[in-house]
């Protein structure tokens, strides 16, 4: 449900989604075929372009039209199952360092990055990002165009001081360079117990 929310909230309006395409196709008949999509076009300069730069096994981008959607995958057997899905590109860079060609590329870009700590932190301008989910979502946003949309996923829940600003460490200072440069439409705490503890991991998320 979280992978439908995020790919569909930077879905471009007019754009025939993955997911409608797949229902088309469940349908049957002449009709359900892949035909007549944006992918059939003259003209592709035309129609968004979207990314997911830790796509895993591609399941955050069910709202999306195949192929307009770059993924990438470190991965080996998670590349290999991305390759077998038709989408414009399939690639395995380090996602801490997108290609200089994608800066300002994409109309929407969706991620979902592994959490964990880097071993050195990395600067972004003046801000010390040390968190690896945070570092590869701002990269992320790097090859977003100025009028493109995204949609995060990253962990935990932020937390207020007595003060009411966010707690001093990791959280502030990304969301202090997030709120800076970015316009940020909401955050949405959610409960990893609730929705995710059938699957083996009850980690909230954002």
């Amino acid at each position: 449900p979280i992978s439908f929310l995020a790919s569909s909230y930077i879905l471009k309006s007019g754009s025939l989604s993955g997911y409608k395409a797949f229902k088309n196709i469940v349908k049957g008949g002449t009709k359900g075929k892949i035909v007549g999509n944006a992918h059939l076009t003259n003209d592709k300069n035309d129609f968004p372009k979207y990314l997911e730069p830790s796509a895993g096994n591609g399941l955050l981008t069910i709202a999306l039209p195949y192929h307009y959607t770059h993924v990438n995958e470190l991965d080996d057997i998670r590349h290999a199952n991305l390759k077998e899905q038709p989408f414009a590109k399939v690639s395995s860079w380090d996602a801490l360092k997108p290609p200089a060609a994608y800066d300002r590329t994409f109309d929407g870009i969706v991620t979902n990055p592994p959490f964990g700590s880097l071993s050195q932190p990395e600067l972004f301008g003046k801000f010390k990002i040390k968190r690896l989910e945070h570092a590869m979502a701002l990269n992320a946003l790097r090859c977003m165009k100025d009028n493109g949309k995204a949609a995060i996923i990253i962990g935990g829940h932020t937390t207020w001081d007595e003060h009411s600003r966010v707690t001093a460490g990791t959280n502030r200072i990304f969301l202090n360079y997030l709120y800076h440069f970015y316009n940020v439409e909401d955050i949405i705490p959610i409960n990893g117990k609730k929705l995710y503890s059938r699957q083996g991991t009850s980690i909230n998320t954002r």
